[in-house]
């Protein structure tokens, strides 16, 4: 088991971690990214969507009111 140990090559193996923890970064913040544009878009529609029911709630009233 030792030999297998003594068999790695110190140098590139720093120069392969180096790599994989950038990897590693830059997938993390295009998740976090990806979960912020979603939550914002969200909130975002929900927002148009409450303005839409009340305009068409508005709209309504006035629909009843000239009908009387």
């Amino acid at each position: 088991m030792n030999t297998l140990f003594l068999a790695i090559n110190r140098e590139g193996l720093m120069q392969s971690l180096n790599i994989f923890w950038k990897g590693m970064l830059a997938i993390a913040i295009v998740i976090v990214i990806v979960i912020l544009v979603t939550v914002l878009l969200n909130r975002g529609y929900n927002a148009f969507r409450k303005q839409k029911e009340e305009r068409e709630q508005k709209d309504e009233g006035k629909q009843d009111g000239n009908r009387t």
